[in-house]
């Protein structure tokens, strides 16, 4: 599994400008440059702050017995939505790169279906960029 991941992670890593595209990163040279990582880690910094990529689940209004408000069409009342406000686009471009692009790193695997254990690895991979 690391030398899936740390394979996976050189693949991404030259691709991170376009993964990644409203960031500046310097991505000429090579990616082990010293230059070039301090780029990386300076333009992902904020990323890494309050656990930004944690998706959270809404929150539902309680009544005193404990059960879930429920409004006039019979759903409950949500006082806190779905939190995801940064991983979308960073995952999207990443399965991108790694499975549906000519030139992807995994482009045998079939392209009609991604499975669960693949967008989480994904998701993690993204997160340890």
């Amino acid at each position: 599994m690391s030398l899936t991941r740390g394979k996976s992670k050189e693949h991404i890593q030259s691709y991170l400008a376009s993964i990644f595209n409203d960031r500046v990163i310097e991505s000429s040279g090579r990616i082990s440059d010293p230059t070039i990582k301090k780029s990386r880690a300076e333009a992902l910094a904020d990323l890494r702050e309050h656990d930004r990529f944690i998706w959270e689940p809404p929150e539902y209004k309680m009544g005193s017995d404990g059960k879930f408000v429920l409004d006039e069409d019979e759903k409950s009342v949500v006082t806190r939505n779905t939190r995801d406000p940064f991983t979308r686009p960073y995952i999207r471009n990443a399965v991108r790169y790694l499975f549906l692009e000519d030139l992807a790193e995994w482009r045998k695997f079939p392209k009609d279906s991604l499975t669960a254990p693949q967008l989480a690895f994904v998701v993690t991979l993204v997160c340890f960029l």
